[in-house]
């Protein structure tokens, strides 16, 4: 799959080969524990027309439903609020976000921020190497590492996960240069995405798993209720 380049003079960037990255560069050595695989397109967190409900920050629910990439078949995962778009590989890499309807490209990771790399295994580490395209700035490439260092339980509001928890430290892939952000995610084989993530002192957690049916009913509800309103000030 392929993106296009990022710059002002739309001929430059037609003719240029985009910034790219040598992807996944280390992997350690399997250990004597389990390997979990990627979740399959049928897991309970990523079925289409589901949404994801999180607690962002202790005080915001972002709502992100469950879509698809009809041309590219890539996992769309879209902000129910802003309308922005995360967009990742059925392997759960994460390619870019765009911004509402995917009509403008806001950030590509070219080849892609592996994340989770599978298959998972605890005490798993893994080194990859990726340019960050944006529009508002020159590309960039990133070079970051990974620990899958334990797993733990996990309560949340939506109910308790058996997680493995994976360290990501980010920074440029330059000679000296130091690793400048640290996050910290649970992510749950079961549920086949994470419940929990630590970016900057900014938590997010699992609030509640909506199948498409329960996303489809309360849709349905929004709209009986709008028009039980609008009938009721019209005969009003």
């Amino acid at each position: 799959m392929t993106f296009g380049a990022c710059s002002s003079n739309p001929d430059e960037g037609e003719l240029a080969e985009p910034l790219q990255g040598a992807g996944v560069i280390y992997v350690s050595e399997p250990g004597r524990g389990a390997q979990f695989p990627a979740p399959e397109p049928s897991a309970r967190g990523l079925a289409l027309g589901g949404e994801l409900v999180f607690r962002r920050g202790g005080d915001r629910i972002a709502r992100f439903r469950i879509e698809q990439n009809p041309e590219l078949g890539l996992l769309r995962l879209i902000d129910t609020d802003t309308g922005m778009e995360s967009i990742h590989t059925w392997n759960l890499d994460e390619v870019g976000r765009d911004s509402p309807g995917g009509e403008i490209p806001v950030l590509r990771y070219l080849p892609a921020d592996p994340w989770l790399h599978f298959p998972l295994w605890e005490g798993k580490q893994w080194t990859a190497e990726f340019a960050s395209h944006s529009p508002r700035r020159p590309p960039i490439m990133l070079q970051v590492e990974y620990h899958c260092d334990g797993r733990e339980m996990v309560a949340t509001p939506a109910g308790e996960f058996d997680c493995f928890r994976i360290w990501r430290a980010a920074g440029l892939a330059q000679e000296g240069a130091e690793r400048r952000r640290t996050s910290l995610y649970w992510y749950s084989p079961e549920l086949g995405f994470i419940v929990r993530r630590l970016d900057d002192s900014e938590s997010l957690v699992l609030e509640a798993v909506l199948s498409p049916e329960q996303v489809a009913a309360e849709a349905a509800r929004v709209v009986e209720e709008a028009a039980a309103a609008e009938a009721g000030e019209t005969e009003g």
